[in-house]
């Protein structure tokens, strides 16, 4: 399963002046300020949807021809939508299973 489908030179790390950036320089201004937290949260935030989509577009390509997905959908609604979901479910999930462990206590 290759899912560097999608990688482009923002997902490799850009070269600013000849070195490599840190992964953690969001916005290539070779600094790390809040600019790069807060886009580093919403790449988090996005991983699930974004995770599915590039499993789809590198494994399925007729299921992705079919749903119209290409790199541009990484990171996009469609994708947050889905991140909301599969994160609404897993905090769903571990807030059972600690309110399970707290009544065995």
């Amino acid at each position: 399963m290759d899912f560097n489908v999608c990688l482009t030179t923002d997902d490799a790390g850009l070269l600013f002046n000849g070195v490599k950036l840190p992964w953690w320089d969001q916005n290539y201004d070779a600094l790390f300020t809040i600019s790069d937290v807060w886009l580093i949260a919403g790449r988090l935030f996005h991983l699930p949807g974004d995770y599915l989509f590039r499993g789809i577009i590198a494994n399925a390509p007729g299921l992705a021809t079919f749903l119209e997905l290409d790199c541009s959908a990484i990171g996009d609604v469609a994708s947050g939508l889905i991140s909301f979901i599969a994160w609404f479910f897993f905090f769903i999930f571990w807030g059972i299973i600690m309110i399970m462990l707290a009544d065995h206590s």
